[in-house]
């Protein structure tokens, strides 16, 4: 397939379909092309002036996101909803680690059905807390730039403080914190 650079245009034009794709982003020696349908095409300036194109997409999934990578560069990042972490957590968690119950946390903006995980957060904080009448709890909170706190899941466990620490512990791991 042979692909032609517009002069000056910002478009990008497809010579086997005869399609023209917008430019989305230019930088220092490198050209994103976002095509109709959704895919996106990466132009190389080369030593001797010509344009070289990459048109190899790569969705890679994560815990957290699907990273659309070509050429070697993260060309966008689409967060998952915060029930298919919380469905990742359950699941590579070992079964007889949760006691009482792992969810989302109460009267957060996390716990409505279509909340994506926050794309940008300062740190994790994963940390087990004593229960104000019986067992323990551990919370996953994301500590936000400003430096503000924000609950997103919430386990309960009834078999002491250091069974509390293990689950955290494995949260931790589990989501790099």
């Amino acid at each position: 397939m042979e692909r032609y650079e517009l002069e000056d245009s910002g478009e990008l034009y497809d010579r086997k379909n005869d399609f023209l794709y917008p430019l989305l982003r230019e930088q220092y020696n490198l050209k994103i092309f976002k095509t109709f349908e959704g895919s996106y095409i990466v132009a190389w300036k080369q030593p001797d002036g010509q344009w070289k194109f990459d048109d190899v997409n790569k969705t890679v999934e994560e815990w957290y996101a699907t990273e659309i990578i070509c050429g070697g560069l993260i060309l966008e990042t689409i967060p998952t909803k915060i029930i298919n972490v919380l469905q990742y957590l359950k699941g590579k968690m070992p079964s007889d680690m949760i006691d009482e119950y792992f969810t989302v946390g109460a009267v957060t903006k996390y716990e409505k059905p279509n909340a994506t995980w926050p794309t940008e957060y300062k740190w994790i904080a994963v940390y087990p807390v004593t229960g104000g009448s019986e067992g323990h709890y551990v919370h996953v909170d994301i500590i936000n730039n400003d430096g503000g706190r924000e609950m997103v899941f919430l386990a309960k466990t009834f078999q002491g403080m250091g069974h509390a620490q293990k689950i955290a512990n494995t949260l931790q791991e589990l989501l790099a914190a």
